[in-house]
């Protein structure tokens, strides 16, 4: 291993903000009818075939794709820096909270607050399964410990 391992997450995780702001663009200017979270519900909702939501709909899945792709670029990052040894475990942890951070934080860099209630639960959704993933990935290489004392830290006073 070579290289600055924090400042490469960091690009990356720069990255993934970027794609975030592509995706709310993408649902600010989609149909919300086809992003009812990115699932095969709508396909059953529309009886015969519409170019132009097919159209829609590839366009929602490269976006959410897109975005996902660099957030498992982010997580294998920390995955192959998580230290088995005592000395490696806090920095390796530390990697995990900085993408961690970043998905909780997402909602106030997209300025969701600002967006049509629609559009907002869209992407909170994405911003959850994203979550979700980390949250798994996270899971087998984040001493308890770490996670007990990130979490106690960053909400004891709410």
């Amino acid at each position: 291993r070579m290289g600055n391992v924090s400042s490469a997450l960091q690009l990356v995780l720069q990255t993934f903000e970027a794609r975030m702001m592509s995706l709310k663009r993408t649902v600010r200017g989609l149909r919300t009818v086809l992003f009812s979270r990115p699932s095969r519900r709508f396909q059953t909702e529309f009886k015969k075939p519409d170019p132009h939501i097919s159209k829609q709909e590839s366009k929602q899945k490269k976006e959410v794709e897109g975005v996902k792709r660099i957030l498992v670029v982010a997580l294998d990052l920390c995955e192959r820096n998580s230290g088995v040894k005592a000395s490696n475990s806090e920095q390796g942890s530390q990697l995990w909270f900085n993408v961690l951070d970043r998905l909780i934080n997402a909602k106030g860099f997209l300025r969701l607050s600002k967006e049509k209630a629609t559009h907002a639960d869209i992407i909170v959704g994405i911003l959850s399964d994203l979550l979700q993933l980390t949250m798994q990935r996270m899971v087998s290489s984040v001493p308890l410990s770490d996670l007990v004392r990130k979490v106690t830290t960053d909400n004891s006073g709410s």
